[in-house]
């Protein structure tokens, strides 16, 4: 028996399939991003954001570039509650931490695997319980690692890719990787696409546009899948059906990202039931002068899924 152990991202767990096939995902000409009354205590990007399935969306660290060392990576675990628009501090971490992997269980815990801190790069596994509230670590990884998507297979990659975020289709057990390919080569990498099942792998060259996808955020269902941040289509959303390989950028209103203002660094959680997506803080980058922003805010993006 082959086991299997899946360890997904949030940064951001996305999606990828066919996608040299841009057609018609869905229609979705005319999405717009409603600012919520809640906003996040600080400025943040690069959150980790996981949806807990019912009424509670997590937000796990993120970077204030802003603030001095040690203050610029939050240790801060925030419960963003869906039905009231309200948030609130519900713990912290043992460290400053961004650019990190987290897990659930769906027993309640999470866990949080790897990051960057203040003083380098964590190879820390901490578990999260959300009934309790209480932090434990509870392992050390051998090898560092940020903001990619990772996974323990019979299967590895001959080429090493750059950068990678994914997700897993439960339904058809199949992971997604997204990288931007090969590490020992010269930029712009491959677009590389990593179909990992318990006995199969299967590697396609992906069409995609030079974006710069190392800070976009993800997030999924068996159906749809979505990246906000990080295209250099700066107004716009990624929306995939994973059911037909479709896939298309969305223009999307209310966002701070516009056509001179580079967005990246948002964490977002798709919440199916209500078809919607959320979008947590971020930063901008004004692509002719240099200038940056960091948000405290947040957005939903209702999606005719």
């Amino acid at each position: 028996m082959v086991s299997t152990l899946i360890i997904l991202t949030l940064a951001i767990l996305s999606f990828l399939g066919n996608i040299h096939r841009q057609v018609g995902a869905a229609d979705c000409s005319q999405l717009h991003a409603t600012k919520c009354l809640a906003k996040l205590p600080n400025p943040t990007s690069t959150p980790v954001v996981v949806y807990d399935g019912d009424d509670a969306i997590y937000v796990f660290g993120g970077a204030r570039s802003y603030l001095p060392y040690p203050s610029v990576y939050s240790n801060e675990i925030l419960k963003y509650a869906i039905s009231t628009d309200t948030i609130k501090l519900v713990a912290h971490l043992p460290l400053g931490l961004f650019l990190g992997t987290v897990t659930a269980d769906g027993l309640g815990n999470y866990f949080y695997f790897g990051d960057a801190y203040s003083l380098g790069d964590s190879n820390y596994v901490f578990k999260f319980d959300s009934n309790t509230n209480w932090i434990t670590p509870v392992a050390q990884i051998p090898y560092i690692f940020q903001y990619n998507l990772h996974m323990e297979q019979d299967f590895r990659p001959s080429d090493p890719i750059s950068s990678a975020f994914g997700f897993w289709d439960k339904s058809k057990e199949k992971a997604y990787l997204f990288g931007l390919g090969n590490a020992h080569a010269n930029r712009p990498y491959d677009h590389v696409g990593y179909y990992v099942r318990p006995d199969h792998a299967q590697i396609e060259h992906f069409n995609i546009p030079n974006d710069d996808l190392e800070y976009s955020a993800v997030s999924n269902d068996e159906r749809n899948g979505f990246i906000v941040g990080g295209l250099k289509r700066t107004d716009s959303l990624f929306w995939y059906q994973l059911q037909t390989g479709d896939g298309k950028y969305c223009p999307v209103s209310g966002l701070p990202g516009k056509v001179d203002q580079f967005l990246g660094g948002t964490g977002i959680a798709l919440v199916p039931k209500l078809k919607r997506v959320y979008v947590f803080g971020g930063a901008s980058r004004n692509l002719t002068t240099g200038l940056g922003s960091t948000y405290d805010g947040i957005w939903y993006i209702d999606v005719d899924m």
